[in-house]
């Protein structure tokens, strides 16, 4: 296995990670107040949905149940902020 190798629970945990620090909830950075970031907050978002239908047939059991949570839990969320517009 190479250093570059990434699992697929990683990155679409990575993307949640980056959504939640967008919508504010999450600091990026360790003693700084979170701060919102819009953009980023809808683009990850965009990217996660985009990673469960293009891999939709591919993926284990385990990393379609992962993907779907994520997705489940920040639905709302981003619809409330698209909601606030």
């Amino acid at each position: 296995m190479s250093q570059n190798f990434v699992e697929f629970s990683q990155f679409t945990i990575s993307l949640a990670q980056s959504v939640l620090v967008g919508l504010g909830e999450v600091a990026e950075t360790e003693g700084v107040a979170p701060q919102k970031n819009v953009e980023a907050a809808k683009h990850g978002f965009g990217v996660l949905q985009m990673l469960h239908k293009k891999t939709k047939g591919n993926l284990s059991e385990e990393e379609q149940k992962l993907i779907e949570a994520l997705l489940r839990e920040l639905t709302p969320k981003i619809n409330q902020l698209v909601a606030l517009k």
